[in-house]
């Protein structure tokens, strides 16, 4: 294990928390576990914590895969491939902090372009470049929800959590094997992250019950989960 008991159990029920956030908006669970992390043991990041998260993106995608849009999710996961991709060479090998200011400036950015225009058009080009960021910020931080959450902050709250939740739960998919590939997942990782997964599944198990609440509300909270993800990908990528 990365952390002994008492740790485990403070990111656990850190986890719990944000597993509900996931379940009814969509995405948000490490954002929202992100300070609790930081403070038990910032080496939980990204590995063991995203290997945590999958019994919750499952659970999500199954809950709304009725609603998926196919032909859009398709495009969201082929950009997520360079993304991921690159996001494992930063894990590896080079110091992101340029790179945090950067993305984390152009999501502050989104968040403020959308929050005083229409929606963003959901083309090839903007869907692709949307996978590519969550991608690479998602392997290389453990936030990769902004990216995402902003393309669909206009629509329902079926439509994100369908959409994004599939192409949440592949993605992470993904991101774990590239890491392996890579040379960047160690046994202790994955037995970390699985000590972890029960906190999560609890939580995703209360969800539904304020999903009513969250569906009246979701511009707004995908804008501030997005400047809160952006902020605190500043925080991991330079300490």
């Amino acid at each position: 294990m990365h952390v002994e008991l008492g740790g485990l159990i403070a990111v656990g029920l850190a986890l719990f928390v944000g597993a509900v956030v996931q379940g009814s908006v969509g995405f948000g669970m490490i954002i929202t576990a992100f300070s609790v992390i930081i403070l038990v043991d910032p080496v939980l990041l990204p590995q063991a914590v995203v290997i945590s998260t999958l019994p919750v993106l499952f659970i999500v995608f199954l809950r709304s895969r009725r609603d998926v849009d196919w032909g859009e999710a398709t495009r969201l996961v082929i950009g997520r491939v360079p993304g991921i991709a690159l996001g494992t060479i930063i894990v590896k090998t080079v110091s992101p902090t340029v790179l945090a200011y950067a993305g984390a400036a152009l999501v502050l950015f989104a968040v403020g372009v959308t929050a005083v225009t229409r929606p963003i058009p959901h083309t090839t080009a903007t869907l692709t470049a949307a996978g590519f960021f969550s991608g690479l910020f998602g392997t290389s931080t453990g936030i990769g929800g902004p990216p995402l959450g902003l393309m669909y902050q206009s629509g329902t709250g079926d439509n994100l959590r369908a959409t994004v939740g599939t192409v949440m739960v592949l993605g992470v998919l993904m991101t774990v094997v590239g890491l392996a590939i890579g040379g960047a997942l160690s046994a202790t990782d994955i037995r970390t992250g699985v000590a972890l997964m029960p906190f999560g599944f609890a939580g995703v198990m209360c969800a539904p019950s304020v999903r009513g609440w969250v569906d009246q509300r979701i511009r707004l909270l995908v804008q501030i989960i997005s400047v809160l993800g952006a902020l605190l990908a500043i925080v991991r990528l330079s300490v």
